[in-house]
């Protein structure tokens, strides 16, 4: 099983990107993320066995555990990996000044690390990613990304309402998510 952890929010994120997301589809040069597909990971496991699915679970339960009642998230700015010369992923960033998410991620990481799982070194980022580029972009192509990018207008802030154990289902176009184990906040 390809699985993740992600928060579950009331999805008013993915309702005011739905419009960008719809002009973003028409450049060539991106690989859109639907908008039913955005998400928040908090770790990525990659490929697990399906024995492993209840220690993954207790890793999430940890994460809302951390989380507390009422919590949501604020999307703050917008920005790209791979820098604005070459650009491959383009995201939404998370303003985390009260840092319930570090607190969430970090229960998330403690508890996979005691599972045996492993767990990114790399800090933590938290962001949607909205599109990644096809294929390498330069100059005037990755000019006319960055303007698209411009124009995303940042969702006001989401009600987190759980934390999730996710499989990943890939296939021909786009994958598809399923929630395996929710525990609420």
């Amino acid at each position: 099983m390809r699985c993740f952890i992600a928060l579950r929010t009331d999805g008013t994120e993915r309702e005011a990107l739905r419009p960008w997301l719809e002009r973003a589809r028409s450049d060539g040069g991106l690989a859109v993320t639907p908008a039913d597909n955005l998400h928040l990971t908090l770790a990525f496991l990659g490929a697990i066995d399906g024995g492993r699915v209840e220690a993954a679970a207790g890793a999430a339960a940890s994460g809302a555990a951390a989380a507390g009642p009422g919590w949501r998230v604020r999307w703050a700015g917008h920005g790209v990996f791979g820098g604005r010369a070459r650009p491959r992923v383009l995201w939404v960033g998370v303003d985390d000044a009260e840092s319930t998410l570090a607190r969430v991620h970090a229960a998330v990481s403690e508890r996979l690390r005691a599972e045996g799982f492993e767990v990114e070194s790399r800090a933590f980022r938290p962001h949607l990613t909205l599109a990644r580029a096809r294929r390498p972009l330069a100059g005037d192509e990755a000019a006319g990304v960055l303007r698209l990018l411009d124009s995303v207008e940042v969702p006001v802030p989401s009600l987190v309402r759980s934390v999730a154990l996710f499989q990943s289902h890939l296939g021909a176009g786009p994958a598809r998510h399923e929630v395996v184990a929710d525990f609420p906040v």
